[in-house]
């Protein structure tokens, strides 16, 4: 082909020239130092590919922060970078804005070495633009919440097995093969480690000793031996209270891997010592042991943070924190998170994974949900005897050294008690349902695998430990908690007289219009097979409660005014949704068989043992 241009004669020279050149072999770059320079070096390069077969895309991402011991754990809702190195947590607001001192105040001397800012650096360092890519990499991979991290105390990792986290390091407890391994980067199991803000509160070499040693039933038996005869130096109403104590305490070492945690209610007169008791129980947990006394809410649950700590609360008397502490420790049982806003729009959770202890002259727990969750134990004024046997508790140190070594047979015995615990849940026990029985099952099943006892043994043992829990009477479920409290409620009658519900709908006495007006104006109703309104219907069928006037008139300052009682009503036997005339309209409502609904809940006798007392209207 002839060029017709200028511009084709150039071009086609060249390319006769590069025909006829020798082909050569490109050489590896060199630095100033006339060394051969890695594509790190280079500044601005962005990531190799990974070579062939590698399935992690970002490992040498990886391996330019475990270079200079920056362990990047993930960025916060807004942005900010969470970063480990020397054995504590930094922070990087923005890493756009990272300066090289920056870096060194994080990670310390080696820095000098493996980061440069030059376009040369020594061999094997990284340019520091590079660096700052891999920290942005590698954090935009893991979005950190307020559990994320998981600060002191002990919780399960993955494979079954438990993460002890302490200050500055980590031990990594392995039941398949009972070994220990210590961990001093905060990544361990499958969790991240909040190795910073973590207090002192176990020896390393000291568990590895004491867990060693669980491995001889003898030497466990003497440790829970031990702790029974502390705790039984206080008086409980019910003999056996201490063995069933020794095993909550037990429990409370690895509380955050239960699946279900009760807790622990010490009531008793203000003398009883319920005070002393929680403070030896703190004396026991050590530096992990979260003694407070009247907390807020929010105070309980900020000073915690992410520590699995033992949570002690002392003199949960009736106040205007109670009600919000009693919610808050309602999410631990299960472990349930609970979303709220924030102010700066991002939201947070919040929740605990704690058996808590706690102490009062009386709980003031009410509902069905909430008492299940509690073991309660009544506790008796001490004796002269019993004060005197209080000086002679062990020293704080030995308590302490008491609880080390119940920790290890509480973290030796957890994976075996969890499968124990989920075997024996199932077990009927009269007197108490099952979720009552699974808060036993937790106490029952440490105790059962820490001293060596068959499953049928445990078993037994569950039997007996149930014998012991204090039930407060009259507890109900809530939908039977709220036909009582209609029932006790007031009705306004002529010439300024009252009268309850339930004396109103036992009253044998006078018309129709006299006795049944009043409660018609409240939402009730009696119910006859021709929905006749006769003098006193004597073939009265059915009794018939519109829900929203109820709740309007009889309920509006109680704890129900905030609930859709309809709905709990309908667990009632015999209830159902039907459609009456009511006070003049046609309203929907919850109506019930009268035979069934008077034989649970009125009186209908005649004689001195009624307890309605019968009302002439």
């Amino acid at each position: 082909m002839t060029p017709t241009t200028a511009t084709d004669g150039i071009y086609y020279a060249l390319l006769r020239m590069a025909e006829a050149a020798p082909v050569v072999t490109a050489a590896e770059p060199v630095g100033s130092n006339g060394r051969p320079m890695s594509e790190q070096d280079v500044p601005g390069s962005g990531s190799p590919q990974p070579a062939a077969g590698e399935s992690d895309p970002l490992a040498t991402d990886r391996a330019i922060c475990e270079s200079i011991g920056l362990d990047v754990l993930g960025e916060q809702p807004g942005r900010e970078i969470v970063v480990f190195s020397q054995r504590k947590t930094d922070r990087i607001v923005k890493i756009s804005q990272l300066k090289y001192a920056d870096l060194l105040q994080i990670a310390g001397p080696v820095v000098k070495e493996r980061v440069h800012v030059g376009p040369d650096g020594p061999p094997g360092s990284h340019h520091f633009e590079r660096v700052k890519e891999a920290v942005a990499l590698l954090a935009g991979q893991q979005r950190l919440r307020d559990t994320t991290i998981r600060g002191a105390g002990v919780w399960p990792g993955d494979g079954g097995r438990l993460v002890l986290v302490g200050r500055g390091e980590a031990a990594v407890w392995s039941p398949a093969d009972k070994s220990i391994e210590r961990a001093e980067k905060p990544k361990a199991a499958g969790l991240l480690l909040d190795l910073d803000t973590s207090p002192r509160w176990y020896d390393h070499a000291e568990l590895a000793g004491h867990l060693a040693a669980a491995e001889d039933p003898a030497w466990r038996q003497d440790a829970v031996d031990e702790l029974h005869g502390i705790l039984s130096l206080w008086r409980w109403k019910t003999p056996g209270a201490a063995s069933l104590l020794t095993g909550l305490v037990l429990a409370t070492w690895v509380q955050t891997a239960w699946r279900w945690r009760p807790h622990v209610a010490l009531t008793g007169e203000s003398s009883a010592g319920k005070s002393s008791f929680l403070i030896a129980l703190a004396g026991i947990f050590g530096k992990m042991a979260h003694l407070k006394g009247k907390p807020s809410e929010a105070g309980l649950r900020q000073t915690l943070g992410n520590r699995a700590a033992a949570v002690l609360i002392d003199e949960l008397e009736a106040g205007r924190h109670r009600k919000q502490v009693l919610e808050l420790l309602r999410t631990s049982s299960t472990g349930i998170r609970i979303p709220r806003g924030t102010m700066g729009q991002g939201g947070a959770e919040y929740g605990l994974q704690h058996l808590c202890w706690i102490s009062a002259i009386e709980l003031g727990i009410d509902r069905q949900p909430d008492a299940n969750r509690y073991l309660i134990m009544e506790m008796l004024p001490p004796t002269a005897r019993g004060r005197e046997e209080y000086r002679r508790l062990p020293t704080d140190d030995a308590l302490t050294a008491l609880g080390r070594r119940l920790l290890a047979v509480a973290v030796w015995a957890c994976r075996d008690a969890m499968a124990l615990a989920d075997r024996l849940k199932t077990r009927e026990i009269v007197g108490h349902d099952p979720r009552g029985v699974e808060s036993l099952t937790v106490p029952a099943a440490m105790l059962g695998v820490a001293t060596a006892l068959s499953e049928g043994a445990a078993g037994e043992m569950l039997d007996w430990l149930a014998g012991q829990v204090e039930r407060e009477p009259g507890r109900e479920p809530d939908h039977a908690q709220l036909v009582h409290a209609i029932l006790g409620s007031t009705v306004s009658l002529e010439k300024g007289q009252q009268a309850t519900v339930a004396q109103l709908l036992t009253c044998t006495t006078g018309g129709f219009s006299e006795t049944f007006g009043p409660l018609e104006r409240v939402g009730i109703a009696m119910v006859a097979d021709d929905n006749s309104r006769r003098e006193f219907a004597e073939d009265k069928t059915g009794v018939f409660f519109d829900h929203k006037t109820v709740l309007r008139y009889l309920l509006k300052d109680t704890d129900w005014a905030s609930q859709q009682i309809d709905t709990l009503l309908l667990r009632l036997e015999s209830a159902k949704r039907s459609r009456r005339r009511l006070g003049g309209r046609n309203v929907r409502g919850i109506e019930f068989d009268w035979a069934t609904f008077a034989g649970r809940f009125l009186d209908t006798s005649e004689g001195e043992n009624s307890e309605t007392e019968q009302v002439d209207v």
